[in-house]
């Protein structure tokens, strides 16, 4: 019963997709502690995450500047998620090799970030906060989780990472992820269930990937792309959710579908 409350709550939160641009897939993460989701990590993880987030929409929308608090929360968070967990993992990680690199690491963009924000050079803050959700998804890795998870934080990383190019101008570097993303979208088709309205969704997907990337060979206006990426990751995040659907509800999953 308990697994089938927590596979309601994530499911619900997933379909919940955003409809504005987000510097951290919070539903990500929410789903990767849904094993646990009241373990000390997996809430200091999710305080961090979320805190991040609000931080990376206020300096892409430049509200509330100087940013003093949003940047004062993340500093907690990150605070009480590295005082705990900096040299020794979780359980569930234990066995990861890479986890105080990953920690490191982790740490040398907070100090990016907040140095950028001081500085009120507040589009390339943006752009570290990017950057480091990109690589959230690697403290999961050692928790032996599914190749579906998997694929799911790679799709998450390749966006991040996407959004991160082209709101730094860089088409050229942009250009180059393509064929990963592509090859992201073809995993999630051999995942979703054998609906017609599956099907559907996965076609709307690639057909806003494409405008995507026929854009930025066009080299259009940064905010115009920027928006296509959006729209881009709440159809990746709907895909997602189907692909769930199926895995927690495959009943229940086939009536939605039917539905529609």
């Amino acid at each position: 019963m308990k697994k089938i409350i927590a596979g309601i709550t994530i499911l619900g939160a997933l379909l919940m997709v955003p409809q504005s641009g987000h510097a951290c897939d919070d539903a990500l993460v929410m789903l990767l502690t849904a094993q646990n989701p009241g373990s000390e990590f997996s809430k200091t993880i999710r305080a961090f995450t979320t805190n991040l987030t609000i931080l990376g929409s206020s300096l892409k929308n430049n509200a509330n500047p100087p940013f003093e608090k949003e940047l004062g929360d993340v500093m907690n968070s990150w605070l009480q998620f590295s005082s705990n967990y900096m040299a020794n993992p979780p359980e569930e990680a234990k066995n990861d090799v890479n986890w105080v690199k990953k920690m490191s690491d982790s740490a040398k963009y907070i100090g990016q970030i907040r140095k950028l924000v001081m500085q009120k050079e507040y589009m390339p803050a943006h752009d570290k906060v990017l950057e480091l959700s990109s690589t959230l998804g690697a403290f999961f890795e050692g928790f032996g989780i599914s190749d579906e998870k998997q694929m799911f934080i790679r799709a998450s990383a390749e966006l991040l990472n996407l959004q991160r190019l082209v709101m730094a101008n860089d088409y050229s570097a942009a250009k180059n992820l393509k064929s990963q993303i592509n090859a992201i979208l073809e995993e999630f088709k051999q995942a979703l269930p054998n609906e017609k309205a599956a099907q559907s969704a996965f076609e709307k997907a690639v057909a806003v990937n494409n405008l995507v990337f026929e854009n930025i060979e066009k080299n259009e206006p940064v905010k115009l792309v920027d928006e296509n990426i959006q729209e881009l990751q709440v159809f990746v995040e709907q895909l997602r959710s189907l692909i769930l659907m199926q895995e927690w509800f495959p009943k229940t999953s086939k009536q939605v579908l039917e539905e529609k």
